[in-house]
């Protein structure tokens, strides 16, 4: 059966080369199919390498303990981690400035930069919180709350 234009068969071909010239037979095969794979191989474990800081950035907000909020320069909640959610359900807050206060969420819209450094007291929870934020790509603004060790006992000045 005649298997290319030529009508030579393949295998009997490679039997000839084989007999010839072994280490090129090998080498060749290898480059046509083994390195292809290993290139696959290794491109897809690149990738999933590169996806897990993506993936870990993007499922913080789930995992974090803490407050982990994005919102609106008004106040409007866009965004909330799964704890910050039951937090925030269980404490009926629809808006930023019922957790950090008017002074606090008007000071951080008002910076155009990330920022640390403000105490919140949250008086429902009975715990201090440091505020943390960064505007998002969108004119949102991520806020991040940091439970403190131990309260002082008097809500602090914002």
């Amino acid at each position: 059966m005649p298997w290319l234009r030529s009508g030579a068969d393949p295998f009997l071909a490679f039997a000839d080369e084989f007999r010839r010239a072994p280490p090129l037979t090998l080498f060749t095969v290898f480059l046509a199919y083994a390195f292809p794979f290993c290139v696959g191989v290794y491109s897809a474990a690149a990738a999933r390498y590169k996806m897990r800081r993506i993936e870990s950035i993007a499922d913080f907000p789930e995992r974090c303990p803490d407050p982990v909020f994005r919102a609106t320069p008004s106040g409007r909640l866009v965004e909330t981690g799964a704890a910050t959610r039951l937090l925030f359900d269980r404490h009926r807050i629809d808006c930023a400035q019922k957790i950090l206060g008017e002074a606090v969420w008007s000071r951080i819209v008002s910076q155009p930069h990330s920022g640390a450094g403000t105490t919140v007291y949250f008086a429902a929870e009975d715990v201090d919180y440091l505020v943390t934020h960064a505007p998002s790509a969108n004119g949102e603004i991520n806020v991040y709350l940091a439970s403190l060790p131990a309260r002082r006992g008097e809500p602090p000045a914002s």
